[in-house]
């Protein structure tokens, strides 16, 4: 079945929010591996030695930049991720708007019901292949 739009920006919405979850979780994981290095450079007076935290450090900049895109970028990953769908064959690209059978006329693959405009009537044969 073919979603309507109503359904496709549901779904976009749903994509949205859940993006923007991934945001947050991926700040709150940027911020453990700095308050650690933080906190464990202030106790044993080494703050700047950054050979010794650059592990530390890349992950948390790593996670805040995935946040980063995450949360910046949400609507246009959500388009990406649920597409309009194309009135298409999967096979040829042939154009199936206002087909009456579920079958492409082009290369002759057999197509879900949903892609039909109109129901079939019972006597009426499908084209021949």
């Amino acid at each position: 079945m073919i979603p309507t739009t109503a359904e496709i920006m549901k779904r976009r919405h749903t994509a949205v929010m859940v993006l923007r979850m991934m945001s947050l979780l991926f700040l709150f994981a940027s911020a453990l591996p700095l308050l650690s290095w933080m906190l464990e450079g202030m106790s044993d007076a080494d703050l700047w030695d950054l050979d010794y935290y650059l592990g530390r450090i890349t992950i948390s900049v790593a996670a805040l930049a995935i946040a980063a895109v995450c949360r910046f970028f949400d609507r246009p990953l959500s388009r990406w991720i649920v597409p309009i769908p194309s009135p298409e064959c999967p096979s040829c690209g042939y154009s199936l708007e206002h087909l009456r059978h579920p079958r492409c006329p082009e290369c002759g693959i057999s197509l879900p019901g949903a892609l039909t405009d109109t129901e079939v009537p019972p006597d009426e044969p499908p084209p021949p292949r």
